[in-house]
């Protein structure tokens, strides 16, 4: 069963769990409004275990909590309701969205942007399918194609922070720290206390050379979210950036610290690495990213530049008219 029920009260309890899911939790990231959004969910399957968009807001809900934990285990329910709800409903555009993100996360993009360009034709004003599709696009380092679904997530609901904040890393991304600043100023805005969004503008803050209030936003951070966990690295590059070797690699290994700190085998060798791996640097957060500015006049950095611009290109072509 998929779509809008004949049962109104199981289409209103899911409701009720988007709303605490996007007007509550991410907003927030306080628990309390991820269990009262699990407690509609729940009730929801209790009338109606069949209906597919239960699944779906479930699989929203986790990844949003994985984006703040990056616990395995929140992500592998998002995949496992993700891939229930497509089951139940694959003619539900949300359905498509979650079975394309599914695809996304196994590196399986062909299938992904499929998947997303059929759920924005079934339905266009989703802000979801938006920012989804908008995510996609900066996570590959394809900023320029995000910015327009990411602008129009913003403009079909405005108060979802995570879509500013994603607009801001696509800015920072091009190299405009300006408005990458004034994306993450306006998430802010809307919840001073967001862990999500502080954390970006702390490695915003560290990127830019304002070590001081980054140095501010990290403790604030401490007290809103002492376990967020990309606080060792932010407090690894502040140390860096100071020169504290050993307080800086104690903390966190990663090839902006080995770069700040002047290590440039290490920190080549790290790109390296990540490439190797399947989750390389994108180009242009590679050209852009001023951490990076010790390596570039190393051969070795011109070589991994040209490997990640090859690759962008590639992406370029297979995706970058998907829409």
């Amino acid at each position: 069963k998929a779509g809008r029920p004949e049962n109104m009260r199981l289409y209103e309890t899911y409701l009720q769990g988007m709303y605490y899911i996007n007007s509550r939790y991410v907003l927030t990231y306080q628990e309390e409004d991820f269990i009262k959004a699990m407690k509609m969910f729940a009730e929801a399957m209790r009338m109606d275990p069949d209906y597919a968009k239960t699944y779906v807001g479930m699989a929203w809900a986790y990844w949003h909590k994985y984006s703040i934990t990056d616990r395995e285990e929140d992500l592998e329910r998002c995949v496992q309701y993700g891939e229930k709800g497509y089951h139940l409903g694959p003619e539900l555009a949300d359905a498509k969205l979650a079975k394309g993100f599914i695809h996304f996360l196994k590196g399986e993009y062909d299938e992904a942007f499929r998947k997303y360009r059929i759920a924005l034709e079934q339905n266009p004003n989703s802000h979801a399918i938006c920012m989804g599709i908008g995510y996609s696009c900066e996570v590959v380092g394809l900023h320029e194609k995000a910015i327009p679904f990411l602008q129009k997530a913003v403009e079909l609901a405005p108060f979802y922070i995570f879509s500013r904040t994603i607009l801001a890393l696509c800015h920072q991304g091009l190299g405009e720290f300006e408005k990458a600043g004034a994306y993450l100023g306006e998430a802010l805005n809307l919840n001073p206390r967001n862990p999500f969004c502080l954390g970006r503008l702390t490695e915003y803050l560290i990127r830019v050379g304002r070590y001081d209030e980054a140095e501010g936003r990290i403790a604030e951070l401490e007290r809103v979210a002492p376990r967020y966990v990309a606080l060792p690295k932010y407090k690894a590059l502040i140390h860096a950036a100071r020169g504290e070797r050993e307080k800086a690699l104690h903390l966190y290994k990663h090839p902006t610290v080995f770069a700040v700190l002047g290590m440039n085998h290490e920190a080549l060798q790290a790109l390296r690495s990540e490439m190797a791996e399947g989750i390389p640097e994108p180009y242009l957060n590679l050209i852009h990213n001023p951490l990076y500015k010790g390596l570039r006049d190393d051969p070795g950095f011109e070589r991994i530049l040209a490997q990640a611009k090859a690759l962008r290109e590639e992406l370029l072509r297979k995706y970058g008219n998907s829409f």
